[in-house]
């Protein structure tokens, strides 16, 4: 079995630890998590192993080399966001109900019978 933080546990993992790494990862699915957290609050030595787990992906930060953007990185995230913009604002205005028609003689009716400001 591939497990993915191995230097930690060595050779004497349980076949279910995979899942404890996958969960420190963050890389369960809803269901794998949720038999994951239920083993977690009956299993003391699972929630050992996981805290161990988690300091180890914290230091996974600290092992990657800062790398430096490229010059037009900025401005192509900030043009594709502007496109992704416009296209959903078309797609919600092609979406969107036209007003219904209104009769000009119930209009009028409606005014002419309604309360009215002037002669204040």
């Amino acid at each position: 079995m591939n497990h993915l933080l191995d230097p930690i546990a060595g050779n004497s993992e349980p076949p279910d630890d995979e899942q404890l790494e996958l969960y420190a990862l963050n890389l369960l699915d809803d269901d794998e998590r949720a038999a994951v957290e239920e083993r977690l609050a009956n299993d003391a030595a699972a929630r050992e192993r996981l805290r161990q787990l988690r300091g180890a992906v914290a230091m996974l930060a600290f092992d990657i080399e800062p790398m430096q953007a490229s010059s037009g990185l900025k401005s192509r995230i900030l043009d594709a966001a502007r496109v992704d913009l416009v296209r959903e604002t078309n797609a919600q205005a092609a979406r969107a109900e036209p007003p219904a028609p209104v009769s000009l003689a119930v209009e009028r009716e409606r005014r002419r019978t309604g309360r009215s400001w002037h002669g204040w």
